[in-house]
């Protein structure tokens, strides 16, 4: 054990930083200051003002008030962030700019990553659910599973396998921006500034859109609509190219 007011309870503990407090075993503090780690087989390194519970979780080059909870978590090049669950991801992939490039993040539940590139911070993102992925994007939330935000600002995600993903990286505040998504596997297009779009795909490789709202104009997919009258109040039906409600 170095550096100076720094507690251990448990046993094979590593500490050289300052104001750090391990409780439990194998756990490793390098560099780091005002540090808590409970669990087992933890390691900070570079990470000031962290909390971390459970095993096997690598917080990296974060600081403020930085917490993980769960197992085999990661937390790198971040501030203000948090963490619940297990083999969840928020970090820095590209090369290194100055300035932390993962601000506010939470996610809660398993496999899910918050990533960032050199130019552009992700920041005030929400993950709930599992295997989710968000990059270099602003103010989003994800919620469900197998769903992607890729350089895009205030993005909604509800449902599984949705995708909300800027082509044009040199307009990310000009592309899909302000978009919800709710149902599955929707379908893309980063030329348009969706308001909500409604998916209904089979896979990732099959994707198509129910419903496409814009500002200024409304897509239905005809070719799901029934073509006779369902007999349901307010029910959308097509007789031939007229739309048209169902009165029951």
């Amino acid at each position: 054990k170095k550096g100076s007011q720094n507690a251990a309870f448990g046993s094979n503990h590593t500490i050289d930083g300052a104001r750090n407090t391990v409780a439990g075993n194998y756990a490793i503090i390098y560099g780091s200051d005002d540090n808590f780690i409970a669990g087992a087989n933890n390691y900070a390194a570079g990470t000031d003002r962290s909390i971390v519970f459970g095993s096997k979780n690598t917080g990296s080059a974060s600081v403020a008030n930085t917490i993980l909870g769960g197992a085999s978590n990661k937390i790198s090049y971040t501030a203000h962030s948090l963490i619940i669950g297990q083999k969840n991801n928020i970090s820095h992939f590209a090369v290194y700019a100055s300035g932390y490039r993962n601000i506010n993040s939470i996610i809660a539940g398993a496999g899910n990553k918050v990533l960032s590139d050199s130019s552009t911070r992700t920041r005030n993102n929400l993950i709930l659910g599992f295997s989710s992925s968000l990059t270099t994007s602003e103010n989003s939330l994800l919620a469900g599973s197998h769903n992607t935000i890729y350089k895009v600002k205030n993005a909604t995600l509800f449902g599984s396998g949705n995708i909300a993903i800027n082509n044009d990286p040199s307009n990310f505040y000009d592309n899909t921006n302000n978009q919800t998504v709710v149902g599955t596997f929707n379908a893309s297009d980063n030329s348009n500034n969706y308001l909500l779009i409604v998916g209904n795909g089979n896979n990732s490789g099959d994707r198509s859109n129910l419903a496409e709202f814009h500002k200024d104009k409304i897509i239905l997919d005809t070719g799901s609509l029934p073509t006779s009258d369902p007999n349901n109040v307010g029910q959308l039906w097509r007789d031939g190219t007229d739309l048209k409600i169902s009165l029951g």
